[in-house]
């Protein structure tokens, strides 16, 4: 969850600065949406394998138990690793809603029986 919360300042910095670096920000949210799933599962008990695939990691939470619907939040996250060389398109907006997302998702998780703690990852 620390690792997460660098990516979430990371999204916002490029959200905003001045050259325009919304496909670098919207990146650094799925990042973040993905340590923030990695963590729930391992904090189930169970394991997960290298991917950036949102939806694989909602399913490997999924059949710890944990039952949720972030599908609207991982549609809003969800990105190649070429979008932070331009080769996906991303404005400013798309930008924004994948941050919006990546929060919401933590709060989702947290809702359903996410094993999360306050204050987890310092």
């Amino acid at each position: 969850m620390y690792h997460a919360r660098g990516d979430v300042k990371v999204a916002v910095s490029n959200l905003m600065d001045r050259g325009g670096r919304y496909g670098e920000s919207k990146w650094a949210s799925l990042q973040a949406g993905e340590k923030v799933l990695k963590a729930a599962i391992s904090l189930s008990g169970a394991t997960y394998g290298h991917t950036h695939d949102l939806d694989k990691l909602c399913r490997a939470l999924t059949d710890t138990g944990i039952q949720f619907d972030a599908a609207r939040q991982i549609a809003a996250i969800q990105c190649t690793p070429g979008i932070r060389y331009g080769d996906e398109a991303c404005s400013r907006e798309e930008a924004l809603a994948a941050h919006h997302a990546s929060l919401e998702l933590v709060n989702i998780l947290s809702a359903a029986g996410a094993r999360f703690t306050p204050g987890m990852g310092g």
